[in-house]
């Protein structure tokens, strides 16, 4: 087979939110910058030391050799301690954020930008001014004493801004641990994600049901995370075939599991054997396959973490209805905007415009079911979050529009919401609450403003 083309831009969204969510890369580039910076400024010092302008020579450090290591080692061990005490308060958060909001939510906190830079900001401090102070030289008999002014100048400056960086960090971490601001990064990481993903297309009945063709199994298990695009076409393309593909980003594959099928065209030729493990390999390596769920490719996602907040937020343990029903009213932004965007399987062409892949994704009866059906098992119990709920009916009446088979759905959820609330009727008060909530959606679904 023919190299394939790399889908280069599905690998860069998927590089990019690896680095993004994770807490060591950006640590660790302000680390090596401190290193570079430490090793080439005192050189800069020693060829500069007699030639600094009067002005200069006056506000920069003006102690001897035993004052700069003074200066040095005291803001490295103080800045080697404030990182330690960053450290755990983000850890503190990510545990507080996993036990009462969601453990699905610690990609959103660990990718805080904020958070990334304030402690590579500490760690460059403490190891700027450490490979500094080792260029610091006492004078002997007979000269060759040194200190890097101009250095350890930079270290003070550096302590200062690390002090503010530090009372700006606590400032941040408080706003932080809030559910309002998390939910709001939720949502908009979940419309980014949207936008990267193709819209959905009818799938042509000829490649319905079909059971022929090359069954290729995953060969390990966890979450599909990207998908090479250009190079799953171009084996589909080589072979004249169209590849099935059910492992779509955000689904959990177990080892063994059908990942796809390989569909050989019309008529059926020798190109898709029953059992050509080669090809096997090559659709297997066109799937990354990773231990955790990811956004960078996955449309319903963030979904599933608004979901995860609304259902917490309703448990026995927390008893929170109020962040139930922030988390909803973003839950309706996003799954109104989904199924705006189109949900459901895509297709991928060649240069040709031939089909080449079809994306079996989640489609309107499975978001509806994450969005309303699994909250309503555990919110049952409170009225106010059930009308809630049938405000995120609501939102996606509006944008299905005349897809009759989409609003069939939209209503029989309605009706599953509204017959949950049905003992709370004979309070005059929660019945009017539901009435108008059940009215608007209604309402919306007869394309009423």
């Amino acid at each position: 087979m023919s190299a394939s083309r790399p889908d280069v831009g599905g690998l860069l969204a998927t590089l990019a939110d690896a680095v993004r969510t994770r807490l060591w890369p950006v640590p660790v580039g302000f680390v090596v910058l401190a290193l570079a910076l430490g090793t080439f400024l005192p050189l800069v010092d020693e060829a500069v030391a007699d030639d600094l302008p009067s002005v200069v020579d006056t506000a920069v450090f003006g102690g001897g050799a035993a004052a700069a290591r003074d200066v040095l080692a005291a803001v490295a061990g103080a800045f080697i301690t404030v990182t330690s005490l960053t450290f755990s308060l983000t850890l503190v958060t990510l545990q507080l954020a996993s036990s009462q909001y969601s453990p699905r939510l610690l990609r959103t906190f660990a990718g805080d930008r904020s958070v990334q830079v304030t402690l590579g900001l500490f760690l460059a401090i403490f190891v700027y001014s450490l490979v500094v102070l080792r260029s610091v030289r006492e004078p002997l008999d007979d000269g060759g004493g040194f200190v890097p002014r101009l250095s350890v100048s930079l270290s003070v400056l550096l302590a200062v801004v690390g002090v503010v960086a530090l009372v700006l960090f606590l400032a941040h971490l408080v706003r932080r641990i809030r559910i309002e601001p998390v939910l709001v990064d939720v949502r908009e990481e979940a419309h980014d994600s949207l936008g990267r993903t193709e819209e959905s297309e009818e799938v042509p009945a000829a490649l319905q049901g079909r059971t022929d063709g090359l069954l290729v199994r995953a060969g390990s298990t966890g979450f599909v995370t990207s998908l090479d695009r250009d190079a799953l076409v171009e084996l589909a393309r080589e072979r004249d075939a169209v590849l099935d593909l059910t492992a779509t980003p955000g689904r959990l594959l177990v080892r063994g599991e059908p990942l796809g099928r390989l569909l050989p065209g019309v008529p059926a030729g020798a190109q898709v054997r029953e059992a050509d493990e080669e090809l096997s390999r090559a659709v297997r390596e066109a799937v990354t396959v990773g231990e955790e769920r990811t956004s960078a490719e996955d449309p319903t996602y963030g979904l599933r973490q608004l979901v995860d907040v609304a259902v917490r937020a309703v448990s026995p343990s927390l008893n929170d209805p109020t962040t139930a029903v922030h988390a909803l009213a973003h839950l309706a932004d996003v799954t109104a905007a989904a199924l705006e965007h189109g949900l459901g399987d895509a297709l991928l062409r060649d240069e040709d415009d031939v089909v080449r892949v079809v994306l079996r994704r989640q489609g309107v009866p499975e978001v509806l079911d994450v969005a309303v059906g699994q909250p309503l098992l555990y919110a049952s119990g409170d009225p106010v979050v059930l009308a809630a709920m049938l405000r995120v009916l609501t939102c996606c009446a509006r944008v299905v529009g005349s897809d009759a088979g989409s609003m069939d759905l939209v209503r029989a959820s309605r009706d599953r919401v509204s017959a949950a609330a049905e003992g709370f009727r004979e309070d005059e008060r929660w019945r009017l609450l539901l009435d108008e909530a059940v009215a608007a959606v209604d309402e919306a679904a007869a394309g009423r403003p």
